[in-house]
């Protein structure tokens, strides 16, 4: 008779570690009980520690380009990630414009100085 070890969510089963169930990596995450390894974080998600059973989206104004992330890296300056999930952040219109990570359009319009009787378009992307 043997002895089967059916791993629970966020865990894998790799006996080469040493003992039989082993938590998913930062990054990585594992949805069904009993794998034998767990899966990276898609393109936009994240996991930023260890024993994962699905990865967080990253929150508007951040991005994670690559799969298997630990964490979301903020957009830079004069860019913006409208909404959750995003893989890349997308140029504001104007150098510039936004000085920290900017979590929609119009936060890049918005923190543009006119002059008086100038002014700047407000449609969203």
């Amino acid at each position: 008779m043997s002895n089967c070890t059916n791993c629970s969510v966020g865990f894998f089963y790799f006996t080469s570690r040493g003992s039989a169930c082993n938590e998913c990596d930062e990054g990585h995450y594992a949805d069904t009980p009993g794998t034998s390894d767990c899966k990276d974080c898609k393109r936009g998600q994240f996991a930023n520690d260890t024993g994962h059973s699905q990865c967080d989206l990253c929150a508007a104004g951040f991005y994670a380009q690559l799969t298997g992330m630990s964490k979301c890296l903020g957009c830079g300056e004069a860019q913006f990630a409208a909404s959750n999930g995003t893989s890349q952040c997308k140029l504001c219109p104007q150098v510039g414009a936004a000085k920290e990570p900017a979590r929609a359009f119009a936060m890049c319009v918005g923190s543009v100085h006119c002059s008086p009787a100038v002014v700047v378009g407000t449609d969203s992307e």
